[in-house]
């Protein structure tokens, strides 16, 4: 990155709405403008009701192309209700199954530091999912805090993950073959929905990707990691604006001191998913990612860190990331024991990446 690219960047930074007191203003700024010249999403609203809440999803078809406005498309709006069981109606089973019997599913998590970021702001993200995996992705509106602390979007995922894992068999997928997989508080939320399972002694998922995961809560001016003294000023994700999210989702002292809110604080990470970690080179939570990843290995997990060189936190979904993107996707696709198509590698297959824990085929 260029001394020019550094001052634009450190520019943009200062001019960022704090979070702390502009939380609504930057929720707002996230909302779909001009709503006439929206893409239709292919796909379906739903409304999964668990425990007296209300949950919104989004379940993108496989293989879907890209997101152009189709009027032709309606997304048809349907309530499952999770306490009476893992019933699909036939229309989101037909839905499913449209191009062909999948082999398996991601469900999503957005990121957003817990407070902000929608199904709406991920739509692109998993649309590209779906295109690329030719597996259906279901993403997850969970609760946001401050509204909402900890542990509420943590109990959102739960209730739409044990739906998915009983309602697995009718969409004619095995529920080892469902794939958390969540970026920024969304990694967050994955690894954490793992722990819990395992804690709680039900199924505990057999793969999880975390792109640029918040997992420590270690950001203050004595943090352990390189990379938060490194990157966390002047950089778009700053060691201040992470601590901001994190006093917004942590409503009790006691809860930083919960693994399910900082998972590399768990005593132990056995039995945990294959997990693939993506990290960005100049992201403040860098080395929490690649530390998490040491320690599922240490702990008998197989897992690999793999860093994407020239890049930001929140890369993935930012303008003219294309070819880093791509070589994201050429990262996940044979771990997910997918091809990966010609175009992908065309356009990312040359940008750099280190593999910083684990290498291909030497975990498992």
């Amino acid at each position: 990155m260029n001394v020019l690219q550094r001052l634009l960047i450190r520019g943009i930074s200062a001019l960022l709405p704090d979070v702390r007191t502009q939380y609504p203003r930057i929720r707002r700024l996230q909302e779909p403008r001009l709503p006439l010249l929206q893409p239709v999403w292919q796909g379906f609203d739903l409304l999964l009701r668990g425990d007296g809440r209300p949950v919104p999803l989004r379940i993108f078809e496989p293989g879907q192309n890209s997101p152009l406005p189709d009027p032709s498309v309606t997304a048809a709006k349907l309530v499952l209700d999770a306490d009476r069981g893992p019933e699909i109606p036939p229309p989101l089973l037909e839905h499913v199954h449209e191009a062909a019997p999948p082999t398996g599913l991601i469900l999503f998590f957005h990121g957003g530091g817990w407070v902000t970021g929608t199904i709406d702001s991920y739509s692109a993200f998993c649309a590209a999912a779906a295109r690329w995996t030719g597996w259906p992705v279901i993403s997850v509106d969970y609760r946001l805090a401050p509204e909402h602390p900890f542990p509420a979007a943590l109990n959102d995922c739960r209730t739409v993950a044990g739906f998915l894992y009983r309602a697995a068999p009718q969409l004619g997928i095995l529920p080892e073959n469902i794939v958390l997989m969540g970026d920024s508080a969304g990694g967050n939320l994955a690894a954490a929905l793992a722990l819990y399972a395992r804690t709680m002694g039900h199924p505990v998922p057999r793969r999880q990707i975390l792109l640029y995961p918040a997992l420590s809560g270690d950001y203050g001016p004595d943090s352990r990691f390189a990379s938060m003294h490194e990157h966390g000023e002047h950089w778009l994700l700053t060691r201040e604006r992470i601590g901001a999210y994190m006093d917004l989702y942590l409503s009790r002292p006691e809860d930083r001191e919960n693994p399910l809110s900082a998972p590399l604080l768990a005593r132990s990470l056995h039995d945990q998913p294959e997990t693939l970690v993506i990290t960005a080179e100049y992201d403040p939570l860098r080395d929490e990612g690649e530390a998490y990843a040491a320690r599922l290995v240490a702990d008998g997990n197989a897992a690999m860190a793999i860093r994407v060189l020239h890049t930001l936190h929140g890369y993935m979904g930012a303008p003219g990331q294309g070819s880093a993107t791509a070589a994201t996707w050429c990262l996940i696709l044979p771990w997910l024991g997918l091809e990966r198509p010609a175009e992908l590698l065309a356009a990312g297959g040359e940008h750099p990446v280190e593999w910083r824990v684990g290498r291909p085929g030497a975990d498992g």
